[in-house]
């Protein structure tokens, strides 16, 4: 996996992620972005929480950060087999 995320100077990073182990369908999208983006998530209680406000969208749809990654590639994945993810700032 693959994010994508502008740093203060406005430049684009990409860093690889781990690939999960064929075992772990059980992962969740909220583990996943816990450790790819540390600032924005947190792990509280063994639950992960948005450190702000704000949507998790997905080809149009909201998604929670309990949905299992395995299951959201199988039904949310572009034509290309890559998973879109948005923020989008709650007002």
């Amino acid at each position: 996996m693959k994010e994508y995320a502008r740093d203060g100077e406005g430049e684009i990073d990409q860093a690889a992620f781990e690939a999960w182990e064929q075992e772990q369908y059980d992962a969740t999208l909220g583990d996943y972005l816990a450790r790819a983006f540390p600032n924005l998530f947190t792990v509280q209680d063994g639950k992960v929480v948005k450190a702000k406000k704000f949507d998790l969208i997905c080809q149009g749809v909201k998604i929670a950060l309990d949905t299992p990654l395995y299951w959201l590639q199988l039904n949310f994945s572009h034509l290309d087999n890559f998973l879109y993810l948005s923020l989008h700032v709650n007002h």
